[in-house]
């Protein structure tokens, strides 16, 4: 119905979460639009898994480990917050013990491990008012330990690890956590990778990818007995969704090729990186990966109009100068023919080493690699670009376009945490667009002057109250003069 509503788009890639549900819906799709002109390669890379839901199933796991210290902590923090009283005894708490942190603590959703690894990164700033606490309120270890059946955040208390049970954070918690949330830095940059407006995420997946791999092994390796456990957890869930590239979308291999400054040799690098040990299944993949934008770039080709008279204008060229070469012989004499047939074997191989018979492809990935500059601008190369490379420049700008994780449009539901209602599953597809691209528009990379646009609210506000003034003094009876 959406396709429809949207008029028959051409669907390259769709990013959707692990859900089993979706690999019916991906199914059906290429079922069913398989055969449409606009097709490339039969739909083979429609389905795109979500970079940041992959992320959350290997932390979760990690978390299994340190539920119970988690839990602690949790609960500490839901008393400090749960009134403003207990709020001004924690604050007087800092200041008795010098602490001149301004963030504040903040209480997780037990349901998102990103605000966990807040929550822990924030609370062990303040260990030391915690452990006053316990000293200065005599209420703080007796309701820590009570059982809040209220609760109405749609989490169990069993889901939480029983925070509310178990007491106030131990010194051993404190250690747990802090190791913790070291670690888990690495998976939140990741995660908030993301988030960032008007970059190609496929490029930054793969430094990405690589940097998790190199920090679970370490750890597996080198690291505390509590983060060799939590580590060897999270080592077993990526080798599932990330441990083989055949059960993943090549794009996100693909879309680090269409960066000029890494192309496929930044790519052998990465995979050199992660499998250090394997020489032979480093060149495997990368001819993999190569042969994947082979085919890609052909099937543009063949669906590219275009392509047809650029080819026809190169046979031409070609015939023109197969016929000026037959015309040269004529009148040669026999005492030439050594020194002729030389210079047209001369001919011959300038013709095949020149760029003009290589495809564009051929012709991107044999050229220098560009600087590795941090004011470079990929977007704005393959525009400047495009005109070398006609055909090539609309895959990579269909490949750097793909979204490789669903957070995005899931943050226009919640932008500075507000949430819409139950209902907001029922916005239309013309409403979630306006979200999504409002959003988009306020995240660019263009200033924008917020102070203005609220000033000129509160102006049009102010000037509706007028009128609504002027109209209900309008509808009012006239009142008839008394008698003087």
């Amino acid at each position: 119905m959406c396709l429809l509503e949207w008029g028959r788009p051409k669907m390259f890639t769709i990013t959707l979460d692990n859900a089993s549900s979706n690999n019916v819906v991906v199914s059906y799709l290429k079922r069913k639009t398989k055969n449409r002109s606009d097709t490339i390669l039969e739909h083979e890379f429609l389905h795109m898994r979500c970079y940041a839901h992959i992320l959350n199933l290997i932390v979760r796991d990690g978390l299994k480990e340190y539920d119970q210290s988690i839990a602690r902590i949790r609960g500490a923090v839901k008393y400090v917050k749960s009134s403003p009283q207990r709020l001004n005894t924690f604050k007087q708490c800092c200041d008795n013990d010098g602490i001149t942190c301004k963030s504040g603590v903040c209480l997780d959703v037990a349901t998102r491990w990103n605000s966990t690894y807040m929550m822990l990164d924030r609370a062990e700033k303040f260990q030391k008012a915690f452990e006053r606490l316990e000293d200065e309120d005599p209420g703080y270890i007796k309701s820590v330990g009570e059982d809040d059946s209220d609760d109405d955040d749609g989490v169990s208390e069993l889901d939480r690890g029983g925070a509310s049970k178990l007491g106030p954070p131990t010194m051993d918690d404190w250690d747990k956590s802090r190791l913790f949330a070291n670690f888990l830095k690495l998976f939140y940059d990741a995660t908030c990778v993301s988030r960032r407006p008007i970059m190609s995420l496929a490029i930054v997946f793969l430094f990405e990818l690589a940097t998790i791999q190199a920090a679970i092994n370490m750890e597996c390796v080198e690291g505390p007995h509590n983060l060799r456990t939590m580590a060897f957890s999270m080592k077993s869930k990526y080798e599932k969704y990330w441990g083989n590239i055949e059960k993943m979308n090549l794009l996100l291999y693909v879309g680090l090729v269409f960066d000029p400054r890494y192309k496929l040799r930044g790519l052998t690098y990465i995979f050199e990186g992660i499998y250090e040990d394997n020489s032979s299944k480093v060149f495997m993949l990368v001819d993999w990966v190569q042969d994947a934008l082979t085919r890609l770039y052909d099937s543009y080709c063949e669906n590219d109009e275009s392509n047809v008279g650029i080819q026809d204008q190169t046979i031409s060229q070609s015939s023109e100068r197969g016929a000026g070469s037959t015309s040269s012989t004529v009148g040669v004499g026999q005492g030439d023919f050594k020194s002729l047939i030389h210079a047209q074997i001369k001919k011959c191989l300038e013709s095949d080493n020149s760029l003009a018979t290589k495809s564009e492809l051929e012709r991107y990935l044999s050229e220098k690699c560009e600087e590795d500059d941090v004011k470079f601008d990929l977007l704005t190369w393959w525009k400047v670009n495009s005109i070398r490379y006609c055909v090539l420049s609309r895959v990579a700008r269909d490949v750097l376009a793909v979204p490789i994780s669903t957070v995005a449009s899931e943050s226009a539901f919640s932008t500075a945490g507000r949430v819409l209602d139950p209902f907001r599953s029922s916005l239309s597809p013309l409403m979630v667009e306006a979200l999504i691209c409002t959003q988009n528009w306020l995240r660019s990379s263009a200033p924008i002057n917020i102070r203005t646009l609220i000033d000129d609210v509160e102006e049009f506000e102010k000037i509706d109250t007028e009128l609504m003034e002027d109209l209900e003094n309008s509808s009012r009876p006239t009142s008839l003069a008394g008698d003087n």
